[in-house]
């Protein structure tokens, strides 16, 4: 279970991250890069002449609005006559003038004067962007090492996200990836929705519109609730939160119904080998031999291995 807790907790701190105000860098957590195709990190030069989709910000953050987007980038980035959009005393534009808008990179500038309490951040570029909407011309502050200050979406990024993964399916776990242990909720409704074990669910496409605005898949089940899984989780692979139906079927075919079952539902039964109690419980947090025999520890639990097959649960 150590895996879903983990997952859970970084999706948690990177939604609190992405929400952050950077008017006092010195407080704020350094979130070193991944790379992906959405962020490329020191390669900056990569997003000239791409297009730029601003996402959402979580609610209660909305009112702040986003930060670094400037006028000019040789002048006090903190000067509110600097800030794009921005009005005399305020920090940031506001949260309607740059949502779900679309900008165009046109140039990448670098930086010669970064002050020392960003260096944690990496190097740091301005993205010179023209508004889709309505041409205006603005400046991003980019960070090299701070991915989770990126408030966009690429386009194309989007686009072959949604190519991939639409009309793929999907057997969940019942295990919430958000929230562990609470009910996952309809990503329209709010309202719990049928999350049991073993229920397929197939991708619709691809949203931003999420808890952490990040690019997620849509899930819909044969009773038309929809949830929403972040890309990180899907390409993460985690059998604990589910298996492709490619991989169910092969599961099934293997080994059988029955053990199938007691799989996805997280149950250890006398007889599993090493490979079923890994899929059904994850990794252990503790392993123990001792003589031919070796103990496998899940929280309050104990597994017993003999020759490699389950000859106890306590």
């Amino acid at each position: 279970m150590k895996a879903l807790y983990a997952i859970a907790l970084f999706l948690l701190l990177s939604a609190f991250a992405s929400s952050q105000e950077r008017s006092d860098f010195g407080e704020e957590e350094t979130v070193l890069h991944q790379a992906d195709d959405n962020y490329f990190g020191e390669n900056v030069q990569n997003y000239i002449d791409k297009k730029l989709r601003v996402i959402c910000l979580s609610t209660p953050l909305k009112r702040y609005g986003y930060h670094g987007f400037v006028l000019d980038p040789t002048l006090n980035l903190r000067d509110s006559i600097n800030i794009y959009g921005c009005c005399e005393g305020a920090a940031a534009p506001r949260y309607e003038m740059l949502y779900n808008k679309v900008f165009t990179v046109v140039d990448v500038l670098g930086d010669t004067e970064k002050p020392d309490p960003l260096a944690k951040y990496g190097d740091r570029h301005f993205l010179k962007l023209v508004a889709n909407h309505n041409s205006d011309t603005l400046y991003y502050e980019y960070f090299t090492n701070y991915e989770t200050s990126f408030p966009f979406v690429l386009l194309d990024y989007e686009k072959s996200l949604t190519n991939r993964y639409t009309d793929l399916q999907y057997v969940l776990r019942g295990n919430n990836w958000i929230i562990p242990n609470m009910p996952m909720e309809d990503h329209r409704s709010r309202r719990p929705v049928s999350f049991k074990a073993g229920s397929l669910w197939t991708c619709k496409g691809i949203t931003t519109e999420t808890y952490n605005c990040r690019p997620s898949l849509i899930l819909e089940n044969d009773k038309g609730e929809q949830i929403v899984m972040d890309v990180k989780i899907e390409q993460a692979m985690d059998p604990m939160m589910f298996f492709t139906k490619e991989r169910a079927n092969e599961l099934r075919s293997q080994w059988g119904d029955e053990i199938y079952k007691s799989i996805l539902e997280g149950n250890v039964n006398v007889g599993f080998t090493e490979e079923m109690v890994k899929l059904s419980q994850g990794e252990p947090d503790y392993v123990e031999t001792s003589g031919k025999r070796q103990s496998w520890t899940y929280g309050g639990s104990l597994v017993t291995f003999e020759s490699g097959k389950v000859v106890a649960v306590d």
